[in-house]
């Protein structure tokens, strides 16, 4: 493993969050309002992964490149009722300068083996329709693209979440 992988805690929290800003600044760049992006704050998510963290129904684990955080995903059982007893990858992201160099991979692997040591037959995330690299990334490991969706309104502009949904034990 290039990265070391380590399950994050409450003292971690604003490292997420800012991970989470920095990646929704250059990932979505194009995708999500520019206006929207640009006043994005580094401690927008405090209050989420607070909120997560706190019930111990979702987990957080980020990944070091020597001491430097460069990615985080977040997972845990399916909060939807029509996907009891599945886990959901709730979200995944990456430093930019860190975009395409296997850290997404690594914590992808991460959870899926937490869910696979859980019993979890079954995943699923939501991806923007619009983040074609998101969605071949997924794609690659093995997600395959459903017929649910979800929007969401940011600003004026209306965003469509696919889902997609992996096997993990066959």
């Amino acid at each position: 493993m290039k990265y070391s992988i380590v399950e994050a805690t409450k003292k971690d929290i604003f490292t997420i969050s800012s991970i989470h800003a920095k990646s929704w600044k250059s990932g979505y760049k194009g995708i999500v309002p520019d206006s929207y992006l640009k006043h994005l704050k580094e401690d927008f998510w405090i209050n989420t992964f607070e909120d997560f963290m706190k019930n111990g129904m979702i987990y957080c684990a980020i990944a070091y490149d020597k001491k430097q955080p460069v990615g985080v995903i977040s997972f845990g059982k399916a909060r939807e009722e029509a996907f009891l007893g599945y886990g959901e990858i709730i979200s995944l992201y990456v430093l930019p300068e860190y975009f395409g160099r296997e850290v997404g991979k690594e914590l992808m692997k991460y959870a899926l083996e937490y869910f696979e040591k859980e019993g979890i037959c079954q995943c699923y995330l939501w991806v923007l329709k619009e983040n074609e690299r998101g969605r071949r990334f997924y794609e690659k490991m093995g997600f395959w693209k459903t017929e649910d969706i979800s929007t969401v309104k940011i600003e004026e502009k209306i965003l469509t979440d696919i889902r997609y949904c992996k096997n993990i034990i066959q």
